[in-house]
């Protein structure tokens, strides 16, 4: 039988006391109830760690570390790249600031053999460059820009204006500004 109000009366229980006793139960209820209140938080995290085990039982460990190793054989490659890729930069750097004095720089890059020039890792050309650059300037020295000095112009017949010019369109000039 169920602990009721009308139980409580037929006992005899005068209601005033019947009131309390039912508050008592409720406090002891709400306590008990307490205790599992996180019930559900814990049946769903209990549902979610057996999908989460099913999943890890169909992994397969040799595969994994095969795509591990694959990872770090990319990762190595990679690395390995750049190093590369930057060596090369470095070495482009250096030499074109060793062709300072060429009409085009890319051009004249383009002609060095940067297979065969070594560079520090400070960016110091260390063998390889100076004989290229030699060949260059003796074999293509339009690339290069030169240090002539102008020293006027020259007559026919002797040198700094002086003498007879045979240009006649020097002698026209001239003749048309008065100088004749």
């Amino acid at each position: 039988m169920a602990l009721t109000r009308k139980y409580l009366e037929e006992l005899g229980i005068e209601k005033e006391i019947a009131e309390k006793i039912f508050e008592e139960h409720g406090k002891s209820i709400q306590a008990e109830q307490a205790k599992f209140a996180d019930y559900e938080e814990l049946k769903t995290n209990y549902e979610n760690l057996g999908k989460e085990v099913e999943k890890l039982k169909k992994l397969d460990p040799e595969k994994m570390q095969e795509q591990i190793n694959s990872l770090t054989e990319t990762h190595k490659t990679e690395i390995a790249n750049l190093k590369t890729a930057q060596a090369e930069a470095l070495k482009k750097v250096a030499v074109k600031g060793m062709l300072g004095s060429a009409q085009d720089i890319d051009i004249a890059l383009s002609q060095i053999d940067l297979s065969k020039v070594k560079v520090d890792e400070n960016g110091t050309i260390t063998e390889g460059f100076e004989d290229q650059f030699k060949a260059l300037k003796e074999n293509k020295p339009f690339l290069f820009k030169t240090e002539e000095k102008f020293e006027g112009f020259k007559s026919k017949e002797g040198e700094g204006g002086e003498g007879k010019v045979s240009d006649p369109f020097v002698e026209a000039a001239k003749h048309g500004a008065g100088l004749i």
